[in-house]
C-alpha cells in the first residue's frame, strides 16, 4: 500500500474535479448539481490507489473502459459522502490545507471544497448559493 502523503500527493495533483449542473423536472428547484471526482491513467495505478481509498473508506468505481472512443480506464468518486471524506482527508493535511498554506493551494480544489459546502449546507436550492456554484464553475472551470 502507498504512503498516505504520497497517495494524498497524487490526489491533489491528479484529479479532474468535475461540477454538472442541468435541468430537472424530478427537483422543485428544476436543476440538479452533481459532483464528481475522476482520476485517469494506468489501470494497476488506479487499482492501487482504489486500494487506498478503501482503506481510508471512501467508495470508488473502477471502470476499464471510459467509453468506445476513450477505451482507458478511470477511478470516479461521486457519492457525497465519499467527496466529503475525500476532501476532508486532503484538508487535514497540513501542507495541502488552503487555510494553513494558501500559497500552495490549488484554486479547483477550493472552489470545489467551496461548492461542495454550500450543497452539503442545503443553500443551493436558495438564489444566492446556487448562484454561486454556477459562479465558481465559471471562475474555477470546473
Amino acid at each position: 500500500m502507498i504512503p498516505r502523503d504520497i497517495f494524498l500527493g497524487v490526489l491533489y495533483s491528479n484529479c479532474n474535479k468535475t461540477i454538472s449542473v442541468f435541468r430537472s423536472e424530478d427537483t422543485n428547484f428544476g436543476y440538479k448539481i452533481r459532483f464528481s471526482i475522476s482520476i485517469r491513467g494506468a489501470d494497476f495505478f488506479l487499482k492501487i490507489l482504489q486500494e487506498r481509498l478503501t482503506y481510508e473508506n471512501i467508495k470508488s468505481n473502477l471502470v476499464i473502459s471510459e467509453s468506445k472512443t476513450r477505451p482507458r480506464p478511470i477511478l470516479k468518486i461521486t457519492e457525497l459522502f465519499n467527496l466529503t471524506k475525500l476532501l476532508e482527508l486532503i484538508n487535514s493535511h497540513t501542507y495541502l490545507n488552503p487555510e494553513t498554506n494558501p500559497e500552495f493551494a490549488k484554486g479547483s480544489w477550493i472552489g470545489f471544497n467551496e461548492a461542495l459546502l454550500i450543497m452539503l449546507d442545503k443553500k443551493h436550492y436558495t438564489d444566492t448559493g446556487f448562484n454561486r456554484i454556477l459562479e465558481i464553475k465559471k471562475e474555477v472551470g470546473l
